[in-house]
Order: C-alpha cells, then structure tokens, then sequence
C-alpha cells in the first residue's frame, strides 16, 4: 500500500509496530484528554516507545534489541490499521529481545540513490 497521505509508524514496548492515516487522530476540543491509539489490554498493555512521520514512498526502518540484534524492514510493508487496532507484531522479537527503538535507516537509503 503505497503512502498517498500523511501518515504515522509507531512502536510499543511489546515489539508492535503501527502505521495509519494521521487523519485518524481528530483535532481535540481544549477540554480532552487525548486519544486512544491502541486498544487498551488488562494485562501488560501497550505503551508507545518512538513514531516516525511518514510522507512518501517506502522509508527503510530499523528496530534495536537489547541483544544487539537490528530488525530492519521497509514502512509499506507494515500493514495499515485501524484507530483501536494494536498493529503488527515484529516477526524476530525472541532475537530482537526487548525493543529500544526504532529509526530510519539513513545509510540504506544513501546507498539506494
């Protein structure tokens, strides 16, 4: 699904990775306290990490272990979710360990061009 409007990438503590329209986060009154970006677990719930902003084409992203392990993929291949949807999670999590962060991968992208 190619990148046609602004959208968001973000990571939780639990290896999850989220992309969506940005259109899904609607401007709030002064008086809210926020939105609900992922669905709320009694156990161990999900908590945001990092996001990256995503405008166009398929951005290389890498993901950090504690393990030293790096998970690298491209944002198109993260499916699109809903607002409440908790998103995909990362395919190598048992090698990546617990998850640090995530960044673009700058030197990929240089070596593409």
């Amino acid at each position: 699904q190619a990148i046609n409007r602004p959208q968001a990438l973000v990571l939780t503590h639990r290896g999850h990775l989220k992309r969506f329209d940005i259109d899904i986060i609607n401007q709030a009154s002064r008086a809210s306290r926020g939105i609900l970006l992922l669905k709320e677990l009694k156990v161990n719930p999900h908590r945001l990490i990092t996001g990256l902003p995503l405008v166009s084409g398929s951005i290389p992203v890498v993901v950090y272990g504690d393990t030293g392990y790096l998970y690298e993929f491209n944002t198109t291949e993260i499916s699109l979710t809903e607002r409440l949807a908790n998103g995909s999670i990362i395919a190598d999590l048992d090698k990546l360990g617990k998850v640090i962060t995530m960044h673009q991968a700058r030197l990929k992208m240089l070596d593409d061009k």
